[in-house]
Parts: C-alpha cells; sequence; structure tokens
C-alpha cells in the first residue's frame, strides 16, 4: 500500500481510497508515522463519501482503516496552498510532496 501512496505522490496522481467502507478520492501529500506509530495519509479529499466534513477538505487516515486503495489517471498539478510538509505533528514522514 505504501508503495502506491509513494507512487501516487511522485507522480501527482490522484488515489481512490476505500476507508472505513466510504469511497474517498484524493490527493495524496504524505504518509507520515505518528509519535504512537500508527501510519497515516495526509491527503486533501476533492470528492466522494465522508463523515463529517464534505469534500474539499483536508483528509488523514490511518493506513490500517484503508481496504483498499487505486491509483487513478487523474492528476493534479500543485498541493493545496495550506499544505504545509514541515508540520511538526508528521513525526516521522515515509515520502511527500
Amino acid at each position: 500500500m505504501q508503495d502506491v501512496i509513494c507512487q501516487a505522490i511522485r507522480e501527482k496522481r490522484l488515489l481512490t481510497v476505500l476507508y472505513k467502507n466510504l469511497e474517498r478520492v484524493v490527493e495524496p501529500y504524505l504518509p507520515f508515522a505518528t509519535k504512537a506509530g500508527d501510519l497515516v495519509l495526509h491527503s486533501w479529499q476533492v470528492e466522494g463519501e465522508y463523515e463529517k466534513t464534505p469534500p474539499p477538505d483536508w483528509c488523514d487516515m490511518r493506513l490500517s482503516d484503508i481496504s483498499s486503495i487505486t491509483l487513478l489517471n487523474r492528476t493534479f498539478e500543485q498541493p493545496h496552498p495550506k499544505y504545509n510538509r514541515e508540520s511538526p505533528r508528521f513525526h516521522r514522514v515515509i515520502c511527500r510532496i
């Protein structure tokens, strides 16, 4: 799963993610480990289902709660303007834009 996420990030391609049985389309920015050791995908959700806030919006998803991930042919140009790749909450980054 991490390999597909990192490929999408390198190629700036959207992903379809099945997260807690909800299908989301996201711009993946970086997977990271929290201080507690959980792996999380930090992304910008552009469309799809949601729990609380409709897209477009930030979407952090625990990798353990992702049941499938599909690399799309759709691309994005640049990360969202408010994306902060150096945020201190990203404890250990696996790959990033």
